[in-house]
């Protein structure tokens, strides 16, 4: 007995220790994806008078967001210009200045060239001497997921495009010059996102029981008069029958029934049946039919009797 339990015992250790090692990855991965930041971002930079100059995409990297710009072709700018990650995601026309200053989550100074810096929103400049179409950057030590330096924060982030090229050291942008086009850096919904849809709340109604729905009155065609309403008369009472009194010379009348009755002969004997009626067609009477049927019930029984002692012999 006790061999037998212990085996028990560890037979159930080795299974806790199977689904131990089964589950860790799964936790793991459950773990990594919960931690996993949004897909991306986009941002849709418009000048002053709304007009398209650039789409941005953001990308998660590894401890840095990864920055494409996409521009017309031929783009709407010429020469070199300074672009910069902005505090506030917010672009009011025609300074963009309600875009606050240059993300910086850490307090450095600007510029990428600046011993003290950069800060995390400090973009390089990009160039259309050669009709760039495309742009691909980055920003180190930015992030789309959670976090003081993540540009989907709760006051969003801004992309600003200046008019001047930037010299990467000086305070507080860089001698870049005026913000000539901005766009709020907002979330991109995962693949396959549905946006919810508000349901539909009926109007209560005070007192439902209280509420006919009329029919709407039928109009008569031109040239015809108006119908009638015919007078409604209560339906007629049927008529009372008096049940008929059977009498002895006379046989019962039956109402016609829709289903039909068959009579199946029955197994009496014909000498018995004949004996119930007399040569005139009257019935017998009570005294003789009760003999009749006792002496029936007799000879059955004997004759069960007389049947079940041959059976047992």
């Amino acid at each position: 007995m006790t061999g037998g339990r212990a085996a028990t015992r560890a037979h159930t250790v080795r299974v806790l220790v199977v689904i131990g090692v089964l589950a860790t990855p799964v936790l793991a991965t459950t773990r990594a994806l919960a931690q996993v930041p949004p897909v991306g971002a986009t941002a849709d930079v418009r000048d002053v008078s709304g007009r398209l100059v650039a789409t941005s995409e953001f990308r998660e990297g590894r401890g840095e967001v990864l920055i494409t710009l996409n521009f017309p072709n031929p783009p709407g700018l010429t020469g070199t210009h300074a672009v910069h990650i902005e505090e506030v995601g917010r672009c009011d026309p025609p300074d963009f200045l309600s875009a606050g200053a240059d993300f910086n989550p850490t307090h450095k100074q600007h510029g990428r060239q600046n011993p003290n810096g950069p800060r995390v929103g400090d973009l390089p400049n990009v160039n259309f001497t050669n009709g760039l179409t495309t742009y691909n950057t980055s920003a180190p030590g930015a992030t789309l997921g959670p976090g003081p330096a993540s540009f989907l924060g709760p006051n969003r982030t801004a992309l600003v495009i200046y008019s001047g090229a930037d010299d990467q050291l000086t305070e507080p942008d860089g001698n870049s010059g005026a913000r000539i086009a901005c766009g709020v850096i907002t979330p991109t919904p995962p693949p396959g996102a549905v946006a919810p849809v508000k349901p539909v709340v009926p109007t209560p109604v005070a007192n439902p029981a209280a509420v006919q729905v009329q029919p709407a009155p039928v109009q008569p065609a031109p040239g015809q008069p108006a119908a009638v309403k015919p007078a409604i008369s209560p339906a007629p009472a049927p008529p009372v029958v008096p049940n008929p009194i059977a009498s002895p010379a006379a046989p019962a009348v039956v109402a016609a029934s829709p289903v039909a009755i068959v009579a199946f002969p029955t197994s009496a004997p014909p000498v018995a049946a004949a004996a119930t009626q007399t040569s005139s067609g009257g019935s017998i009477g009570t005294g003789p039919a009760l003999l009749i049927a006792v002496l029936g019930v007799t000879l059955i029984g004997a004759g069960w009797v007389l049947r079940r002692r041959d059976q047992l012999r």
